[in-house]
């Protein structure tokens, strides 16, 4: 069963990224998602943020972290995965 939800997971870590974002590490324990990347902005990580919380794989982002560095602005975020939506929800969102 869990096999099409990282599928699923790593297709909307995809489509959440924003240009701009790049990841540097990736962890997941149980149903935690740790982000760890750099940006070029802080406002672009308020985008991912947003996206994350728009999505119907993952919620609940929060952000721990934004430091200066000489790439950019390095940050780590928190997320939670959802379970498959249910198919009304899924319906809701075409």
């Amino acid at each position: 069963r869990s096999r099409p939800e990282v599928v699923h997971l790593f297709d909307q870590v995809v489509r959440t990224l924003p240009d701009g974002v790049y990841l540097t590490s990736f962890k997941q324990t149980d149903h935690r998602l740790e982000f760890k990347g750099i940006a070029q902005s802080s406002t672009r990580v308020s985008v991912f943020m947003r996206n994350i919380d728009g999505s119907q794989w993952m919620k609940d982002a929060d952000l721990q972290g934004v430091g200066a560095a000489p790439q950019g602005n390095e940050f780590t975020l928190y997320a939670n995965q959802v379970s498959a939506p249910s198919t009304a929800a899924a319906e809701a969102k075409k």
